[in-house]
């Protein structure tokens, strides 16, 4: 039997899970997460990667010490939808943006062609989405917005930190309303209409594809299997 880590990044909390090929649940951590607020909006919130990537090792590495007979074959996460984690161009992991974060709101009237939105995106032009807040951001902090490399939802992100490899899955693509559901890709008319740079969308991998191996140190530090690997998972109420 195989044994699998799943991690599950909520608006709330966040929980990573040993769990068995045959769907028992073996162990499970979680911790809370943690919000600032940026005054700078009336309505802003953000998260700091590097704190929330911090409790989600220490979860795994507890973990590993608990059922230290176990190797993990396989890692695959969900995630919050409409979220994300601004890598800088260095792949540094500097700032979040949640669900629950709408900076953008004070901006949408500025958004043009709102029809054509809809009609790409399957979405009406809401504060909610992703892009709002990236148009958001760079109203009030082109400083931040000016250091983003590329963007990650959150299961994109757990990705990223056990494999090195950045991608975006569709599920969490359709949440940023930059995701064109009939080409099933990025689309230039609605980053332009956001004012959005396409080039920090990174390339689009399907749920259940193999995002990569295992970082050596991390498998090391989990006791991982030697050709451990990273599944893509997607938006947890898709997934769900």
């Amino acid at each position: 039997m195989e044994h699998y880590l799943l991690i599950d990044l909520g608006t709330g909390s966040t929980r990573a899970a040993l769990v068995s090929s045959g769907g028992e649940i073996l162990s499970i951590r979680s911790f809370l997460n943690f919000y600032y607020r940026d005054e700078a909006y009336p309505d802003a919130q953000y998260f700091l990667p590097q704190e929330w990537e911090a409790a989600l090792l220490q979860c795994c590495r507890e973990l590993h010490e608990e059922r230290p007979d176990l190797q993990v074959r396989l890692v695959s996460a969900a995630g919050a939808r409409q979220s994300l984690v601004l890598l800088d161009r260095d792949g540094y992991a500097f700032y979040g943006l949640p669900n629950i974060d709408n900076r953008g709101r004070e901006f949408m009237d500025e958004v043009p062609d709102q029809a054509q939105i809809y009609q790409l995106s399957g979405k009406w032009v809401t504060e909610d989405f992703c892009a709002a807040k990236l148009m958001g951001l760079r109203k009030k902090h082109p400083e931040l917005y000016d250091r983003i490399g590329t963007v990650l939802s959150l299961s994109g992100w757990v990705a990223w930190l056990f494999t090195g490899n950045c991608a975006f899955e569709p599920s969490m693509a359709c949440e940023t309303q930059l995701y064109d559901l009939e080409a099933k890709n990025w689309s230039d008319t609605l980053c332009r209409a956001y004012g959005i740079d396409r080039s920090f969308l990174p390339p689009l991998l399907m749920a259940g594809e193999n995002a990569g191996p295992i970082l050596p140190s991390l498998r090391a530090a989990f006791g991982m299997a030697e050709n451990s690997h990273f599944i893509i998972g997607g938006a947890d109420t898709q997934a769900a």
